[in-house]
């Protein structure tokens, strides 16, 4: 009797709720403002009210539908309570295109943009994060003359770290608000590289060096500076997972670097040229690789920037000469 019971009961409920909140398909409503509120109503006028066609509940847009809008726009997806919510896409009036994931209106999660033949950035494309209608975390925009970024973003800006491609160089390093800022390695399709600091995209102490590592001059302070004085040539070996080094050269001591030195040991910027017919451009500490710096592989004909700490890679991405990334690396 108490199953019966427990029966009737479970019934009741669902009676219940299915005349309280139920769904329906493909349900005319328009948008209108009310007593200084938005909502949705079966009454309402298509030039002047947005239009929408699909499923409801609770007498609000739920569920997949659509949206004309009177100013030609179209959303054709995901609704919830009335808003767009989960995956849509958005053609606006003046050519432009979203489509990915939505949160109450606003662009939130993954999507691509497009901008259409109206706007000054016709056929750019973004895609990547969204947060609050801003691009934001990690994404790539293309340029209609086949310029990229991809990296990280911030409140709609190329801010962190991040790869600039252009038709004759490649950037590898930091941005701040859509500009080259802080620590980074360009690399041109002539061979020559640059690497050292940018503020708010200009050239503050930056390093120049030839493809095969020699160097060929300096920006200081913003001006240009030649540090031949302090180059030096040492030679090297790793003994015990430790480096150690020489004046003289021997057999046994394999690797040859030139540039600053300290206590008779690589100190400063330099070039390492080890065996294997690897080289290395960057910062040492102590006879030690230690911060920013690019690594080429002749053989693999990859180059790998990032940050670099005693004999190994610890944080590179790995790049063909063209700038397309073809791998990352980061130290467990």
């Amino acid at each position: 009797m108490k199953y019966l019971n427990a029966l009737k009961i479970i019934i009741f409920c669902f009676l219940t709720y299915a005349c309280t909140s139920t769904t329906e398909k493909e349900v005319i409503l328009y948008e209108i403002k009310k007593k200084e509120k938005w909502g949705w109503y079966k009454d309402g006028d298509k030039e002047i009210n947005p239009r929408y066609s699909g499923e409801i509940l609770n007498g609000k847009p739920n569920g997949k539908g659509s949206i004309l809008f009177p100013d030609g726009a179209e959303y054709h997806g995901e609704l919830k309570n009335g808003k767009l919510n989960g995956y849509g896409k958005y053609s606006y009036h003046h050519g432009d295109i979203y489509e990915g994931e939505w949160l109450d209106n606003k662009k939130h999660g993954k999507g691509k943009y497009k901008w259409g033949k109206s706007s000054k950035w016709s056929g750019d494309e973004f895609d990547g994060q969204w947060y609050e209608n801003k691009e934001h975390g990690y994404g790539k925009y293309t340029s209609s003359n086949g310029n990229i970024y991809q990296g990280q973003w911030k409140n709609g800006m190329q801010t962190g770290r991040g790869t600039w491609i252009t038709s004759d160089r490649f950037y590898s390093g930091y941005f701040l608000n859509d500009k080259l800022n802080g620590i980074g390695a360009m690399i041109r399709s002539s061979g020559e590289q640059a690497i050292g600091w940018w503020k708010d995209g200009n050239q503050i102490n930056v390093h120049y060096y030839k493809e095969k590592g020699k160097y060929i001059g300096s920006i200081i302070d913003g001006k240009k500076s030649n540090l031949e004085n302090n180059e030096n040539i040492l030679f090297g070996r790793v003994k015990k997972g430790e480096p150690e080094w020489s004046l003289l050269k021997s057999p046994s001591y394999k690797a040859k670097y030139i540039g600053e030195t300290k206590n008779e040991k690589p100190h400063g910027w330099g070039t390492l040229r080890m065996p294997g017919d690897r080289l290395y451009i960057g910062k040492f500490k102590n006879g030690k690789m230690n911060g920013f710096g690019i690594t080429h592989r002749k053989r693999k004909e990859d180059i790998g920037i990032g940050i670099h700490k005693g004999t190994k890679p610890m944080d590179i991405i790995i790049y063909k000469k063209n700038g397309q990334i073809i791998g990352k690396y980061k130290k467990k």
